[in-house]
């Protein structure tokens, strides 16, 4: 059942300073592969004696737009918990492993970025080194299209989403679907988010290369809530409960959603005859003729009379 108030909770790393004296770097090789819900971090570290003091580390998989004004956070994709080892003999240590991935909402490009980052008990986290990848990376999930939100005659709203298409490949069946509209208290920026759930709708699980819609769904708004960004959001249950896939920013649109008035269908004056199938559809289309006036009772066996007897001259 999808959740009807909630948020999809910052890691505790999320938001981190930079370290004045790095405790830790990356050196030489590194890396990183996301398939699906799990990714596979790996990279080379260079440990300083001051490391053990510095708290809780972790490797981190970050993803921010590509092209953007570099304003932007990004979102934390993967994390995984590093433990400082006692001895390095002065060489560098490799570390990897495998942890549950969540890429940001939408395809991207995004820029990718492993950072090594320490929790201090306080809660502060402090990133002591970037590595950054030169290729942007795409993310291949459930995709919105042409989402429209209209206001009927009687002033209330109905939110259409035309199509949902699953581009995965077609033995990869998607998670449980449902579109959700969200409330929110600031605008949605493809990563974590509170706000309250105005309206939802289940679209079941969706194959590879399959798609479904159009979906609609009426908007139960209040006058206050229209004054307030609105995004509907592409939900996916995973392992670690609905993750959101793509995204649609309604912000401003309830408030101006245009009027659409629902008018009874009529055919066009010059619209072509229908096409019968043959057979009986056919002879069922042609026009009924009116029946013949009843012959009155006694005129046929007069009429067999008179022969009779123009016959026997």
């Amino acid at each position: 059942m999808t959740p009807s108030a909630g948020s999809e909770a910052p890691h505790p790393a999320a938001q981190a300073a930079a370290a004045s004296i790095p405790s830790a770097r990356i050196v030489g090789a590194f890396g990183y592969r996301v398939d699906g819900d799990t990714a596979c971090l790996n990279a080379e570290i260079d440990w300083a004696p001051t490391a053990a003091d510095a708290g809780s580390w972790s490797l981190q998989l970050w993803a921010t737009p590509a092209g953007g004004s570099g304003a932007e956070a990004g979102t934390l994709v993967a994390a995984l918990p590093v433990a400082v080892p006692l001895h390095t003999h002065g060489e560098p240590l490799c570390v990897e492993g495998y942890v549950t991935a969540l890429p940001p909402a939408g395809t991207g490009p995004y820029t990718m970025e492993l950072r090594l980052a320490a929790a201090r008990p306080d809660g502060r986290a402090v990133v002591h080194d970037r590595a950054a990848f030169g290729q942007p990376e795409r993310f291949v999930q459930p995709r919105l299209h042409g989402v429209t939100l209209t206001r009927g005659p009687d002033g209330g709203l109905t939110l259409l989403a035309e199509r949902v298409h699953n581009p995965r490949p077609p033995d990869n069946l998607s998670g449980t679907l449902a579109l959700e509209l969200w409330l929110l208290a600031a605008p949605y920026r493809g990563g974590p988010f509170e706000g309250r759930c105005l309206a939802s709708a289940p679209l079941g699980t969706l194959p590879g290369q399959a798609s479904t819609g159009p979906v609609s769904m009426a908007v139960p708004a209040l006058a206050a809530d229209e004054a307030r960004p609105w995004c509907l959001m592409l939900r996916e249950w995973t392992a670690v409960g609905y993750v959101t896939r793509d995204h649609a920013t309604l912000a401003a649109a309830a408030a101006g959603a245009a009027q659409t008035p629902v008018a009874a269908p009529s055919a066009p004056a010059d619209a072509p005859a229908p096409v019968l199938a043959a057979g009986g559809a056919a002879a069922r289309a042609r026009p009924v003729r009116p029946p013949a006036p009843p012959v009155p009772a006694g005129l046929g066996a007069r009429l067999i009379a008179n022969l009779r007897g123009f016959l026997q001259r």
